[in-house]
């Protein structure tokens, strides 16, 4: 029997607690813990499965293409890469200053950031993407850094 430490306190406190609470709470807390666990097990297999997708796009330490149809790698796959590898804490510590100088040799003088392989005028004046819709990415992915 398990029950929570609420339910001890309750007891212990002289707190009414009825019988049906009790046997609830019997009867549901295996099953929520094997919900958690069921839920932990989707976490790191779906985390595997993006990982691996994030790696099968991998062109050089700081360099990812967009998509498998891809051959040029831009600083925007690469921004998306170094985000997901931060977001699941994968950014090794020797690999952060590669990603600084990578952000940094993208950054121009204007603050914005290029990259000659999507260079177009859309990206210069582009409203839902391009160089204003790139840096808050690119800030994003300094902070996992």
């Amino acid at each position: 029997m398990d029950i929570s430490k609420e339910g001890i306190r309750c007891l212990i406190s002289g707190t009414k607690i009825s019988i049906k609470n009790v046997f609830d709470e019997i009867r549901i807390r295996p099953y929520l813990n094997t919900n958690l666990e069921m839920s932990r097990k989707k976490f790191d297999l779906i985390k595997d499965e993006v990982l691996s997708y994030v790696n099968d796009l991998r062109v050089s330490d700081t360099e990812y293409i967009f998509s498998k149809s891809v051959t040029t790698p831009t600083i925007y796959a690469s921004t998306y890469a170094c985000l997901i590898l931060g977001m699941y804490g994968q950014v090794k510590d020797e690999d952060k200053e590669k990603w600084k100088h990578y952000f940094d040799f993208h950054q121009n003088n204007d603050g914005f950031f290029y990259d000659v392989n999507i260079e177009s005028k859309i990206f210069h004046d582009g409203e839902g993407w391009g160089e204003r819709h790139l840096v808050p990415h690119v800030l994003i992915a300094y902070e996992r850094l």
